[in-house]
């Protein structure tokens, strides 16, 4: 009696197709797929780390980064903000938050300070709720890489005595009073 072959089973890895190729997005270069996530909202573009260890650290070289409080808990976004920029390694083309501040101005200071040290161009910053007067980093106002900025904040807002824009193109302020007449 002949014997009969069993076809044999492989298992074939999540990205490979049938003939043992890859598939789809895998064979496409860094660079394309972080094309593809700046268009995505940063937290989703975060998500795909989990995809596969290819995956887990394109997010950190996104261009765009954009935060809404929306429906999240205010401590949560936060939070968020403070992960994404400490995986940063990269330049950021545009840097936006929305959402309530309260006690927290000093977060807020830093992430301006972090966007700063890697060469922003865009700055929006569409914040409410703050408890006292509120100063801006110095690095914002000598900055050689702002070229649009964006304040809707409603508080005070005590600026330095000297401000160098040296590409800023767009200037944008919303809600914003001065302490004194030097400062507006």
């Amino acid at each position: 009696m002949d014997a009969i072959n069993e076809p044999k089973w492989q298992k074939l890895r999540e990205d490979q197709d049938t003939d043992g190729s890859e598939k789809g997005f895998c064979r496409l270069p860094d660079v394309v797929l972080q094309h593809i996530l700046s268009f995505l909202p940063t937290k989703d573009a975060v998500r795909t780390s989990i995809l596969s260890k290819r995956w887990e650290y394109l997010w950190t070289s996104i261009p765009n980064l954009e935060f809404s409080q929306g429906q999240c808990k205010r401590i949560h976004l936060m939070e968020f903000v403070e992960r994404v920029f400490s995986h940063r390694d990269s330049d950021i083309k545009l840097f936006s938050i929305t959402c309530e501040v309260l006690a927290e101005a000093g977060r807020i200071r830093r992430w301006i300070s972090a966007a700063i040290r890697r060469n922003v161009k865009e700055l929006y910053f569409d914040l409410n709720n703050f408890k006292k007067p509120f100063e801006l980093p110095h690095c914002l106002f000598t900055s050689a890489s702002v070229e649009k900025l964006f304040l809707s904040i409603s508080c005070t807002l005590r600026l330095p005595t000297s401000i160098c824009f040296s590409k800023l193109k767009i200037l944008h302020l919303e809600l914003i009073t001065f302490p004194d007449d030097h400062s507006a």
